[in-house]
């Protein structure tokens, strides 16, 4: 499929033919639905261009179609099969995925604070952020006395905002100067007293998380690091199988890249045949209006480790050169003098994994996809059980652990009969 800017034709979506039964002429196939790989109607034949077929896409009649109250879905994104489309990426997720199910399982146990700060970095939903802090100063207005409205009237900045205005740094200084203004020239007292002025101080809060969204936003590079087995992967399996529906992003390994050229890497794992693809997928985003975000997982651990001291620098410079494009990695925490560590000095965004944020509810999850009938709290004391791999190691061998060593660990009796059952299943 190839998608047309100009429709002039009367349709915007040309199709290539793959089958072997292809016509001379597609002459009386007009008014025809069009289904996806899914089965679902996306568009109607509207003519034929070099023996193949131009469709016009429901997405791009919706409005005439709202007005004449036709139903359709709004979903089509997630039908989408074309090289950039949606349901690619949800494609391309589930096999990413899929190559880690040895350490990436349904008991995963979702980071709430970690996946807000991933969503923002990858553009999605970051206006929430804002339209959360004007309702809470719209409903602060509201419900303060005359006298504070009067006082508020007369600032532009946070009255243009109230009505729908951007966020600006004018609004920042003008709050700081609401907040802090005396009852007069020579007093010690705040010109906005009481309740007031604590809901107002909760207002400004909402108002410093809005602006640091719109920040993180803005950056193009973050890299993710944490400890051996504190769930970076699992993380970031989680959040591409959540977000593939949503936005696009794609996930690699660092196993996916070889000496070379990271680009031709990146394509050759996504089965992208031009290596100007990414020249197409930034052009895409920029007419949609969103980011395409790659996440490479694990550039520090196996046997390619020594690479990405080259080839990190390389494929950030490739992505750097697209406006729309962003770039997150994971690695396991260095040593000071790591020379990767060099790489990240500079216009990265720093995000930390730290394990569980709930113990209890990933003790209870494993234990019961693991058929292990314990009780939680009996477990809350083992702090390697924070680390998602330690964890999942335990409930593999649990039933093989003699008795008195269930609640007793014995860290290497666990690995000793771990790494005996993954020879047994490796050499079967």
């Amino acid at each position: 499929l190839r998608k047309l800017y100009d429709t002039s034709k009367g349709f915007d979506v040309v199709v290539l033919r793959t089958d072997s039964f292809g016509f001379h002429s597609y002459s009386g196939f007009s008014g025809s639905p069009v289904l996806n790989t899914k089965g679902v109607a996306v568009g109607v034949v509207t003519d034929q261009l070099y023996n193949t077929l131009g469709y016009t896409s429901i997405d791009i009649i919706a409005d005439d179609l709202t007005e004449k109250k036709v139903r359709f879905s709004e979903n089509a994104d997630q039908f989408d099969t074309r090289p950039f489309g949606i349901g690619t990426c949800m494609e391309l997720a589930t096999k990413a995925c899929r190559k880690m199910k040895s350490r990436y399982t349904n008991n995963h146990i979702k980071d709430e604070d970690l996946e807000t700060q991933l969503e923002i970095f990858c553009g999605y939903n970051v206006d929430r952020w804002e339209k959360e802090f004007r309702q809470r100063m719209n409903k602060w207005y509201q419900n303060t006395n005359a006298t504070y409205k009067a006082a508020i009237d007369k600032i532009t900045s946070l009255k243009t905002f109230m009505q729908g205005d951007e966020l600006s740094n004018d609004c920042f200084r003008d709050m700081d100067y609401l907040l802090n203004r005396r009852e007069s020239e020579n007093s010690d007292d705040y010109f906005i007293r009481g309740k007031h002025r604590k809901e107002l101080t909760d207002v400004i809060s909402l108002m410093e998380v809005a602006q640091e969204a719109k920040d993180l936003s803005k950056k193009r590079f973050m890299y993710v690091h944490g400890d051996a087995g504190s769930g970076k992967t699992q993380h970031m399996c989680h959040f591409v199988e959540r977000m593939s529906s949503l936005i696009n992003i794609y996930l690699l390994f660092g196993t996916d890249f070889e000496a070379g050229k990271p680009i031709h890497s990146i394509c050759k794992a996504l089965h992208w045949d031009d290596v100007h693809t990414l020249d197409k997928l930034n052009a895409e985003m920029v007419q949609r209006n969103r980011f395409a975000t790659f996440i490479v997982d694990a550039l520090n651990e196996g046997a390619g480790t020594y690479i990405w001291l080259d080839l990190l620098p390389v494929l950030r410079a490739e992505i750097d050169r697209f406006s729309r494009l962003k770039l997150i990695v994971t690695v396991r925490t260095m040593e000071p003098g790591d020379m990767l560590n060099n790489h990240f000095k500079k216009g990265w965004v720093n995000l930390k994994t730290r394990g569980f944020s709930n113990l209890r509810e990933a003790i209870e999850k494993y234990f019961d996809a693991a058929g292990i009938h314990e009780n939680a709290n009996d477990y809350l004391y083992v702090r390697e059980f924070q680390k998602p791999l330690f964890l999942k190691i335990f409930c593999q061998v649990y039933h093989q652990l003699p008795y008195e060593y269930r609640k007793d660990l014995d860290i290497l009796l666990l690995y000793q009969l771990y790494y005996k059952s993954r020879n047994t299943k490796v050499s079967h």
